[in-house]
C-alpha cells in the first residue's frame, strides 16, 4: 500500500510503529493519520467514505475561505437521489432512483461557511415480494402478474433540513461540507405494478442522520453562483414502527444550484 513508500527500512517498535520519519519535513502524527485513513480505504465503500473525507479535511483546513467574509448566499437546489435502507437481514431490499428539490442558504465567517437546506426528498426501496408472502386481497394493486412475483415500490415523502458546516479549497471552486440533518415525514404511500396505495401510522415521523459531501461552485458574475454537491445522507434512526423490522434511510443526492449573493465579493 501507498505507506509502504514512506516506511522502507525506518526504524520501528515492537508494534510496528514508526520512531522517526523518512523525511524531517513530515510529522510523526502524519504516518498515524495514514495509518488511519488506509484502515477506511480497506474497510468503508464509497459512499460512507464521503463522509469520513469531508469531515477529515473540515478539521483541517485552514485559510481555506473563496468566499469573502459575511457573505449571504441564497438559492435554490434540485436534483436526484440514489435511495436506499438498511438495519434489516431479514428483506431484501433494492435501491431506487428518486428525487429532492428545495432552498438553500449560505453564510461565509472567517475560514468556513455555515450551510442549510429545507428539501422536499423522496426516499424509499424497492422489494420484491413472491405471491404466497403477500396480501393479495386487493385484484386492483395485487393481480398476478404471472411469474408469481409482486414488486412493490416504498416511497417516503419527507422535508429534510440540514445543518453543515463547510470549507473551500482555495481557488479550486471545490468544497466540502459535513454535518447533520433531521426530516419529517409528510406521507409514506407504496406503489405496484397495477396501482398505488397509500400506507398509514407505517413509519415514524421523525428521521435523523449524519452528512457529508464535496462538490463545486463557479461565479457567473458578482452575483450569481452556480454549483453543482455531491451528498451523501446517513439514517441513524429506526424508522419503522415495528421493532422487529427496523429499518434506516440511506441515500445520496447530486445537487445543482443556482444561488444569489446578497453580499459581493
Amino acid at each position: 500500500m501507498f505507506l509502504a513508500f514512506f516506511m522502507g527500512n525506518r526504524p520501528k517498535t515492537k508494534g510496528g510503529i514508526f520512531l522517526q520519519p523518512l523525511l524531517p519535513e513530515i510529522p510523526f502524527k502524519l504516518f498515524v493519520h495514514l495509518s488511519i485513513f488506509e484502515s477506511y480505504i480497506k474497510f468503508y465503500n464509497m459512499k460512507n467514505l464521503i463522509l469520513t473525507l469531508s469531515l477529515v479535511i473540515i478539521a483541517s483546513a485552514s485559510g481555506l475561505a473563496q468566499q469573502a467574509p459575511g457573505t449571504l448566499q441564497l438559492g435554490i437546489v434540485a436534483g436526484p437521489t440514489h435511495t436506499f435502507v438498511r438495519g434489516n437481514d431479514n428483506i431484501k431490499t433494492e435501491a431506487d432512483f428518486r428525487k429532492a428539490v428545495g432552498i438553500s442558504g449560505q453564510y461565509q465567517f472567517n475560514k468556513f461557511f455555515l450551510k442549510t437546506n429545507v428539501l422536499y426528498e423522496n426516499k424509499g426501496y424497492v422489494i420484491n415480494y413472491p405471491e404466497e408472502m403477500f396480501d393479495t386481497s386487493d385484484p386492483a394493486l395485487f393481480e398476478p402478474t404471472g411469474d408469481g412475483i409482486y414488486t412493490v415500490d416504498f416511497r417516503y415523502h419527507y422535508i429534510t433540513v440540514p445543518i453543515l458546516v463547510g470549507a473551500y479549497l482555495r481557488n479550486t471552486g471545490l468544497f466540502v461540507s459535513g454535518g447533520a440533518y433531521g426530516a419529517y415525514l409528510l406521507k409514506d404511500d407504496l406503489k405496484t405494478e397495477r396501482g398505488d396505495k397509500q400506507e398509514i401510522e407505517r413509519d415514524k415521523k421523525i428521521d435523523l442522520g449524519v452528512v457529508a459531501g464535496i462538490g463545486y461552485e463557479h461565479a457567473l458574475s458578482t452575483k450569481l453562483v452556480v454549483s453543482a454537491e455531491v451528498r451523501h445522507n446517513l439514517g441513524l434512526a429506526n424508522n419503522s414502527e415495528n421493532k422487529d423490522y427496523p429499518v434506516r434511510n440511506n441515500s445520496t443526492n447530486l445537487l445543482f444550484g443556482l444561488h444569489y449573493k446578497l453580499t459581493a465579493n
